[in-house]
């Protein structure tokens, strides 16, 4: 499986058969993955937003089906489907702009703020729209799509959001400060919620520049990191790797830790998780159900067949004219 339904709106005929050809196999075995790094102007339906993403093969950050980091100052995406995984939706402490969330079947939504992360469990289906609260207000964050185990899958959607006041940061090396997203960080664990079925961990570090500092990971999980802004260098698995802005990095083997050191300030997302060993595939390109991800044809298939029967519930089409006028 590849990344998908962010991008599915716009891309080209052919585009994931291309990008599939190019993290082949051979790609997949190397032990430290660097991947491209740029910010891109994307155009959908005649609007323009910023964006990058997570480039490493799916082995190596595993169960997060694609990440991508944006600055968006207008609705982009209109009320769309997502099944069989998790929308998480994190914006960073300096953002202008917060989000405004709608959901399908009675969950009705909320406003996710600077700071605050905000998880979207799909399973079943259902059907969300996300865009900036207010005009002239740009959003700056990460829209991350996390595969969920198959049990999750059947189950009814729910949302949990963790406001950015609960979030703990830690402070323990000189100009290092690692604000703990998701999962544990050291002895600094996020809130803990039963409704959240992934083993994930999140974290957004900010280095001054000259300093340095090391993160212990446990064997097996999968391993990637994603600078934001800055300049700086990572070493694992004993290789010493320059980054800087919109770079990805991903390991195969950390051999218990990472260590990263700033050249310039440095605005670094790392994560880990322990990887979800069961089959899946989009409805995407192939199935024209794209946001979906379920374990096979005959499940997309299904899956199809009670959308289409108002399973996912829907949304009103809004306006947004407010935008218009700013």
């Amino acid at each position: 499986p590849v990344s998908a339904s962010f991008w599915q709106l716009a891309a080209p005929k052919g585009f994931w058969r291309l990008f599939r050809k190019r993290h082949s196999l051979e790609m997949m075995k190397k032990m430290v993955y660097e991947g491209r790094k740029a910010m891109k102007t994307v155009t959908i339906r005649g609007k323009e937003f910023q964006a990058a993403h997570l480039d490493v093969p799916f082995e190596l950050r595993n169960p997060i089906l694609q990440l991508d980091h944006y600055i968006m100052d207008t609705p982009i995406f209109p009320p769309h489907k997502h099944a069989g995984c998790a929308a998480v939706s994190y914006i960073f402490d300096n953002s202008e702009g917060s989000i405004a969330n709608r959901i399908s079947l009675e969950l009705g939504g909320n406003t996710i703020r600077p700071g605050d992360i905000h998880y979207t469990l799909s399973n079943k289906g259902m059907v969300h729209e996300e865009y900036p609260l207010k005009a002239k207000q740009p959003v700056h964050g990460l829209q991350i799509l996390v595969n969920i185990p198959e049990s999750e899958k059947s189950k009814k959607p729910r949302m949990v959001t963790v406001e950015s006041n609960l979030l703990p940061v830690c402070e323990e090396e000189k100009g290092v400060r690692v604000k703990v997203v998701a999962g544990t960080f050291r002895k600094t664990s996020a809130p803990k919620n039963e409704k959240l079925p992934i083993d994930f961990t999140l974290l957004d570090c900010k280095m001054e520049k000259g300093s340095k500092f090391n993160v212990e990971i446990d064997s097996g999980r999968t391993t990637w990191l994603y600078v934001v802004d800055g300049k700086g260098t990572v070493v694992g698995e004993k290789k010493k790797i320059p980054v800087s802005n919109f770079s990805s990095v991903g390991f195969s083997d950390t051999k218990g830790s990472i260590t990263l050191e700033s050249i310039e300030n440095l605005h670094v997302i790392i994560g880990h998780s322990k990887p979800i060993k069961e089959p899946g595939i989009w409805g995407g390109e192939t199935m024209g159900f794209p946001g979906v991800f379920l374990k096979d044809r005959k499940a997309i298939e299904e899956c199809k067949k009670f959308y289409e029967a108002g399973g996912f519930g829907k949304l009103d089409v809004l306006d947004h004219k407010q935008f218009e006028k700013a």
